[in-house]
């Protein structure tokens, strides 16, 4: 009778071990520990502001925080912890391997635009907030860019090679979030002038943070990815186009200014919707990823 188990392990075995082991990879605890803690803060941040705008309003950072600003802030919010929570549901370097860097640059583009902008915050009336909001947006960059070099070794063998045409789709996603996130650094009140109410200079820039968060996801998975790491930023480009969209009919229940049929908001709800669909196609493609895993492994053999 033959042995099964005892027969010699091939080549396409070997690299099968190695790609598994370096998504299998858990996550280093202290970055556990640091998205941990920012899921809490997403979470009840999130909520608070797309949907208890007085309470949250009362213990914001900033005093001149408007409806709008509150609900397209707490779609940017849930969006993040959805991102997280991908993380947490799996405790594995993938898709870490992704939102680690998107973390990193999400919050270093907030704290640089903050530290900008001191006299926006409340100091004197709400210090307890300010000082969270900038140790929190402090300590995660540096936490999340140490583990992404840390550990860049693990994230180049894991995945599989994205094809040929998701990878020029998903490299074009990945320049058009990155050209809007600098187009709102360098002109935040004209590259938004078209949006459904009028953003200052300060929340403009904030706001870049999430396309620029969005770009790296996109342009991260473009080359190769697992199942997990596409899933992530298809769920990711779907829920902020989602929610902001839902943000924004959320204030015009309560108030009824959003004007639906201008132009403006035409070009803005495209804009979303566009964000929204590509997630919805990188969730498809993931799904597809573990039959491309085992043809590639076929190929190698």
């Amino acid at each position: 009778m033959t042995d099964i188990a005892s027969e010699p392990r091939t080549e396409a075995d070997h690299d099968s071990a190695t790609v598994a082991a370096a998504a299998d990879f858990p996550v280093p605890r202290p970055l556990l520990t640091m998205t941990g803690i920012e899921f809490v803060v997403l979470f009840f941040t999130g909520t608070g502001l797309a949907f208890q705008y007085k309470l949250t309003a009362r213990l914001w950072p900033w005093d001149d925080l408007t409806l709008f600003n509150s609900r397209f802030l707490g779609a940017i919010y849930l969006t993040s912890l959805v991102a997280v929570a991908c993380l947490l549901a799996t405790r594995r370097w993938s898709p870490a391997r992704v939102v680690a860097p998107m973390i990193g640059v999400f919050t270093l583009c907030v704290i640089v635009v903050s530290t900008a902008y001191p006299s926006r915050f409340a100091f004197s009336d709400r210090p307890l907030p300010v000082i969270g909001w900038f140790v929190l947006y402090v300590a995660l960059p540096v936490c999340a860019f140490w583990y992404t070099w840390r550990l860049r070794g693990r994230a180049r063998a894991a995945g599989v090679a994205t094809p040929v045409a998701w990878r020029y789709w998903l490299r074009l996603f990945a320049v058009l979030m990155t050209g809007q996130a600098v187009g709102l650094l360098a002109a935040p009140e004209q590259v938004t002038e078209f949006w459904p109410w009028t953003v200052d200079a300060f929340h403009g820039q904030l706001y870049a943070a999430t396309f620029l968060a969005g770009g790296v996801g996109a342009w991260l998975v473009s080359v190769r990815a697992t199942r997990a790491e596409l899933l992530t930023v298809g769920l990711t480009q779907a829920s902020f186009g989602l929610f902001a969209i839902g943000g924004a009919a959320l204030v015009d229940l309560d108030t009824g200014v959003v004007e639906w049929s201008d132009p403006g908001t035409t070009a803005w709800l495209a804009m979303m919707l566009f964000c929204a669909a590509s997630g919805f196609a990188v969730i498809a493609r993931s799904l597809q990823t573990a039959g491309d895993s085992e043809r590639e492994l076929k190929q190698g053999h």
